[in-house]
């Protein structure tokens, strides 16, 4: 009896000590890794701000409603960073060995860690079913407003850009700021129309409601057609405008949302109401999405821990370097099921919890091997 109570406090202490040893690891990864992938938005923003003169709320906007979506896929990850520095640690100091030499099976240790993780799972998964969507919902409108503003923004210089169906434009020289484009080009290739090339040396654009205004100045317009080659004209012009309607976004006076900005609750009566086998299994997906992604966190503790102690070297430098390089191959595993699922191929179910299927094969084969000395 005294035997089990000494054991019995030493497993206590060991069951502190992890949770300790763990958290530093824990938000240290999570830090390093949003801040790896916010990276390519800042010096957008950054870009948006300065260069371009976009408004600093709308890039504060765009800022704040892009962080949900990254933390959704970052706090897992740093739950693999938390687990694999942590036990590499105590394996390269050979404090495993000091655990069994109490009788104490290092899987025990894991016991609040996985109460954590299913806690961060439940928590997630609320946070992936209503929050993330009405931040990515936002982060779309603030886009819209961003475009609407500074349309010139989505153009890239001497490159022919796509602008809509029918409409490809080539610009020398592009300030976006003012939304000014020198030695300008735009082909009209509409169907029932004579093909056009609009040549200017300058040229102004702007959104009114849904619709592209051009505003050219000093060129010409070549027009040829296509049914009879010898019809050509030119007509040059000092000032020439242009109109192209987009298709609104806008339903009800609000931009409409796709799957993607749906809640749960919203995508359970799409499921409903949908008769298309495609958009059914789109909807599928995204909501068993709202729930894999989160219980990767649960697996990642049954999967960092063998590793780290396999490793025998921890820190958070290498748990943010092995980390990253097992996420990666989960996210290219869950996008290549997507993709599948999108074409029709494979079951939404299946391709959602497929990566899921492959961390719960590596923790089995590694508990299995013996790492955690049984």
């Amino acid at each position: 009896m005294p035997d089990y109570s000494i054991r019995s406090h030493v497993c206590r202490i060991f069951d502190r000590y992890i949770l300790k040893e763990t958290l530093l690891p824990f938000f240290c990864g999570l830090f390093i890794f949003t801040f790896v992938l916010l990276m390519d938005n800042l010096f957008q923003l950054i870009d948006y701000m300065i260069g371009k003169k976009v408004g600093g709320y709308l890039v504060w906007q765009v800022f704040v409603y892009t962080l949900p979506f990254i933390f959704s896929l970052t706090i897992p990850m740093a739950v693999l960073v938390s687990m694999i520095s942590a036990f590499g640690r105590l394996s390269g100091d050979s404090e495993i060995i000091a655990i069994r030499s109490f009788g104490i099976n290092p899987l025990t240790l894991l016991k609040y860690p996985l109460i954590l993780s299913l806690l961060l799972f439940a928590g997630l998964s609320l946070f992936n079913g209503f929050v993330v969507p009405e931040s990515n919902y936002r982060l779309k409108t603030a886009l819209v407003k961003i475009a609407r503003k500074r349309p010139s923004l989505n153009l890239q210089e001497r490159v022919f850009n796509t602008i809509h169906d029918g409409y490809t434009l080539w610009a020398e020289r592009i300030d976006h700021s003012k939304g000014l484009l020198t030695g300008v080009q735009l082909k009209e290739s509409l169907r029932d129309e004579p093909d056009r090339i609009i040549e200017a040396h300058q040229a102004s654009m702007f959104m009114a409601g849904d619709t592209l205004v051009l505003h050219f100045y000093d060129g010409e317009v070549h027009e040829i057609d296509r049914r009879d080659p010898s019809r050509y004209r030119v007509l040059s012009f000092s000032e020439y405008i242009t109109k192209i309607p987009f298709p609104s976004e806008r339903k009800g006076g609000k931009i409409s949302r796709s799957s993607r900005e749906m809640n749960l609750v919203e995508l359970f009566k799409r499921v409903k109401k949908q008769k298309k086998k495609k958009m059914v299994w789109r909807y599928l997906l995204e909501i068993q999405k709202k729930f894999s992604i989160p219980l990767a966190g649960v697996l990642f503790v049954l999967v960092g821990a063998p590793i780290g102690i396999g490793m025998r070297r921890g820190g958070i430098g290498t748990g943010v370097t092995v980390s990253f390089f097992i996420f990666l191959f989960y996210y290219i595993i869950m996008i290549g099921g997507e993709e599948l699922s999108e074409r029709g191929m494979v079951s939404p179910y299946i391709s959602a919890w497929l990566p899921n299927l492959f961390l719960i094969i590596i923790g089995a084969v590694a508990i299995r091997k013996g790492i955690y000395g049984r």
